[in-house]
């Protein structure tokens, strides 16, 4: 009886499974993030990947978020992107450095 019954439930429960390509897409925000190098926390390899503690953090927060982060300022410094920000030039500033 008790293997009928779960074949029932089973049977019944494949027409009700949402599948998310069937969801509408919405936009999400994007924040412009700064990213300069800060060593183990915002850093770039050779073929210009992002890494290191900082940049992870992000990308998990964006998930929790649900947006999505544009990372500007490695070419500058610490003191130029906190610059960027009293400028509205950024949203967020990740890393609490400021060479100055």
């Amino acid at each position: 009886m008790l293997a009928l019954l779960l074949c029932i439930v089973t049977v019944l429960s494949f027409p009700i499974t949402a599948f998310a390509a069937s969801l509408p897409q919405l936009e999400t925000p994007n924040y412009k993030v700064s990213f300069y190098h800060f060593d183990c926390c915002n850093m770039t390899d050779e073929n210009g990947t992002r890494y290191g503690y900082g940049y992870e953090m992000m990308q998990d927060i964006s998930n929790y978020l649900q947006c999505t982060f544009s990372y500007v300022g490695y070419d500058k410094s610490a003191a130029e992107c906190v610059d960027m920000l009293r400028n509205g030039e950024l949203d967020i500033y990740t890393a609490a450095k400021n060479d100055r």
